[in-house]
């Protein structure tokens, strides 16, 4: 599927940031928190609603791609599974679009 050439500006209410950041023994940290969309604002506007796991991993591993299939399947299906959970939470017949 081809990327868009233009950011339409529309997202849903809620979301999932994911970030890396480095831990006190240099392993390295995949978070990933649940965010709410701002009312009346534009798609950049995000707000931190709670925590939802996180998944440790060597740096060298991760730094270079060093990840196995069943590991990246592991990130993109928490990933997905938690957007479905927040869409049916805050519409429960599945509601995707943008609000």
């Amino acid at each position: 599927m081809p990327l868009p050439d233009a950011d339409d500006g529309a997202r849903a209410s809620s979301g999932v940031v994911v970030s890396l950041r480095a831990t006190s023994d240099g392993r390295l940290c995949v978070v990933f928190d649940d965010v709410r969309r701002q009312p009346a604002a534009d798609a950049l506007s995000w707000t931190h609603q709670r925590f939802f796991t996180a998944t440790e991993y060597s740096s060298s591993e991760l730094e270079n791609l060093g990840l196995n299939k069943d590991q990246l399947a592991q990130i993109g299906e928490n990933i997905i599974i938690r957007l479905l959970a927040l869409s049916n939470a805050s519409n429960p017949r599945g509601g995707y679009g943008a609000v």
